[in-house]
């Protein structure tokens, strides 16, 4: 094998191990629906694939709340669960900097005991 050989040869592994840990790193786009049917069908097998885990979760603000220490809560796609899906924004994210009716995108973690996003941040 030549030089040239191995090179190509050594890039296109780094290549391809770098797309494969990208891949695993990905955190995967979740529509609040699509999230909300999962824990309402199965809620085991939806903190099995959710659970301790980073989403990014898109949907349309159905309601927030503001709480005396200036942290919210939110539900997407509906006013209400389980037909909306509820999280909590990241102490320091301001709810005052979106409205009800608005498309979002924030980056959450799911935690392994509830079905409510938490810490979560606008993504814009």
């Amino acid at each position: 094998m030549n030089r040239h050989m191995t090179v190509t040869a050594t890039l296109a592994i780094a290549l391809t191990c770098s797309g494969l840990a990208a891949a695993q790193n990905a955190v995967p786009v979740v529509a609040a629906k699509q999230l909300a049917k999962a824990y309402a069908d199965n809620k085991t097998a939806a903190v099995a694939k959710y659970g301790g885990k980073p989403i990014l979760l898109k949907g349309t603000i159905g309601r927030i709340n503001l709480n005396q220490f200036g942290t919210a809560t939110m539900i997407l796609d509906g006013d209400t669960m389980p037909y909306g899906f509820g999280l909590w924004l990241r102490e320091g994210q301001d709810a005052r900097t979106v409205a009800v009716g608005q498309m979002i995108t924030l980056r959450c973690e799911m935690p392994r005991d509830n079905d409510m996003a938490h810490d979560c941040v606008f993504v814009r």
